[in-house]
């Protein structure tokens, strides 16, 4: 038996440090992306074991770069721009410059521009790359959009 199920997606305004007013998806919420992120996590913590007994997590198997130096798995999902912290992704600073409120959102905005950037322009001053140290490309872990990242159709995490 095969059930479909749709999901409509509202959006709402932000915004952001330019200045200019973001139409964000709901996948953007606060509370969605935490519950990504938990969710996320609990798949990261699974453990299997084998026909010999031997037990196996992710970082047995995962694909990690810069082993031996880093032993982070590269996971790519959006959660990678906080490096898989909710208390980075819900540091909010005031920008000094511009008097603006630097969340998540322009932190996010920042990163999908340039995945590589080692410090944000963002008041909380924060790095894009994952804490496996790899850049996240934003077409990779939004599973669909076009100009407009914000916009973004779906997460996706390989």
């Amino acid at each position: 038996m095969i059930q479909l199920k749709q999901f409509l997606f509202q959006f709402f305004t932000y915004p952001d440090l330019f200045e200019v007013d973001r139409n964000f998806s709901s996948l953007f919420k606060k509370d969605f992306m935490l519950r990504v992120l938990e969710l996320q996590q609990r798949i990261e913590a699974l453990v299997g074991t084998t026909d010999s007994g031997e037990r196996v997590s992710l970082s047995d198997v995962c694909h990690a770069p810069l082993r031996p130096d880093n032993d982070a798995c590269n996971v790519q999902s959006v959660w990678s721009y906080w490096q898989d912290s909710k208390e980075e992704m819900l540091r909010a600073e005031t920008n000094k410059k511009t008097g603006h409120e630097d969340t998540y959102l322009d932190h996010f905005m920042l990163c999908s521009r340039n995945p590589t950037l080692q410090t944000a322009p963002t008041a909380m001053a924060q790095g894009c790359m994952s804490k496996g140290g790899i850049p996240v490309q934003p077409y990779f872990v939004l599973g669909g959009y076009g100009n407009k990242k914000e916009e973004g159709e779906g997460y996706t995490s390989q």
